[in-house]
């Protein structure tokens, strides 16, 4: 189910701990940028239910056309493929008519109850009707052990009181959970929409490269490279959250080239709090950064038209455990065809739309009833000649 609210927290199943050993490790999984090909994200579904992912969480940009029958169409898919556990959004840019409404994302990732009422947000979320800024502990009762921040900048740096809300959290939580986890739509650096390039493989993680040996198991290709191997690359994913004050406003400022104006007070939450990681989109691609001590990953490989050459569609799967966190890219291995794409048009570019606007079936008869009068008159005219 796609839904911010208490209800699809509660579904979340942790595997039992047993008396004397320890805890179990758990896996989510994180993407971003959906686009038009929802038959993509529908695949990786598939794919994340066989690997027991518990739950999903997109940064953002479910819709490519902000209307209803997108987000029917998206929850249709999702039925389509069989997974049955919760899935989490971020607000993405394609999400909302414009900055001032946010209406149609907090109608459909509110949910419903069988009665047809909205469900609850979560006692941790900003509150309503915010349901881009929606936070959640799991396990949902105590011990816990993760801590989940959804926030939203995809307009602007985030607010006084969003930053509030979050510090708030990470005041009252950090020190009962091990790892606390952000997401949003849009990166919180300047990500180039290029292919992330490192000087040697020393500094990628597994599955950022798979290469295949040669028959003489001499030479090795790669298979693909999210990340590119470029000896005369001069950035590394490090960026330093070293900070300046200005001697004569006091005023904090962070000098590296690929840190934002107006998220000072976010970077020092960062390193104040020990944020286990940052996810985002926005990106139609994949990189990897490390904030001061916090990994930051961009992945919007989720379906959307991909924004250079070497991007491929993927997903990250995250494992949880006692030690820590491991992030690994999965990348699709199977093309779609053209039968998702003609059944995509079918459902949600006609069929939808005439069920929410049944005027509409006025224009069809009358383009079908002239289609058919030209036809016939066609016809007649033939005859007679």
């Amino acid at each position: 189910m796609l839904a911010n609210t208490a209800l699809n927290i509660s579904h979340i199943s942790l595997p039992t701990q047993k008396v004397g050993e320890p805890t179990p490790g758990w896996k989510f999984a994180v993407l971003g940028d959906l686009g038009k090909r929802y038959e993509i994200f529908s695949d990786f579904l598939s794919q994340m239910k066989r690997d027991d992912i518990k739950f999903v969480i997109i940064c953002g940009d479910l819709a490519y056309r902000i209307t209803p029958e997108q987000y029917e169409y998206l929850h249709l898919k999702i039925a389509q493929s069989g997974f049955n556990r919760p899935i989490f959004a971020a607000i993405g840019h394609h999400d909302v008519t414009s900055k001032d409404d946010y209406g149609l994302f907090r109608r459909y990732l509110h949910g419903f109850d069988t009665h047809g009422k909205a469900q609850v947000i979560s006692d941790l979320s900003y509150g309503a009707p915010y349901t881009e800024r929606f936070a959640f502990l799991v396990p949902e009762d105590p011990p816990f052990q993760a801590l989940f921040i959804i926030f939203d900048h995809v307009f602007a740096p985030p607010s006084q009181e969003q930053l509030s809300w979050i510090e708030r959290l990470l005041k009252n939580y950090r020190s009962r959970v091990r790892q606390v986890f952000l997401f949003s739509h849009v990166p919180v650096i300047k990500a180039p929409k290029q292919i992330q390039k490192v000087p040697s493989k020393e500094w990628l993680m597994p599955y950022e490269r798979m290469e295949r040996q040669s028959p003489e198991g001499k030479i090795s290709e790669p298979l693909y490279e999210l990340i590119k191997i470029d000896p005369a690359a001069t950035q590394t994913p490090l960026i330093p959250l070293t900070k300046r004050i200005d001697p004569q406003t006091q005023q904090v400022t962070f000098p590296h080239p690929l840190l934002l104006g107006g998220y000072e007070r976010l970077y020092e939450l960062l390193d104040q709090y020990h944020i286990t990681a940052i996810f985002s989109g926005d990106l139609h691609g994949y990189a990897r950064y490390r904030l001061g001590s916090t990994p930051l990953f961009v992945s919007g490989g989720g379906g959307a038209r991909l924004q250079y050459p070497e991007a491929l569609y993927h997903y990250l799967q995250v494992e949880v455990s006692g030690e820590g966190i491991n992030v690994r890219p999965v990348v699709l291995t199977v093309q779609t065809g053209l039968v998702a794409k003609v059944e995509q048009v079918m459902i949600a570019e006609i069929f939808l739309p005439l069920v929410h606007r049944p005027w509409l079936y006025i224009f069809l008869i009358v383009w079908v009833g002239g289609c058919v009068f030209v036809l016939r008159l066609s016809r007649s005219r033939y005859k007679n000649s």
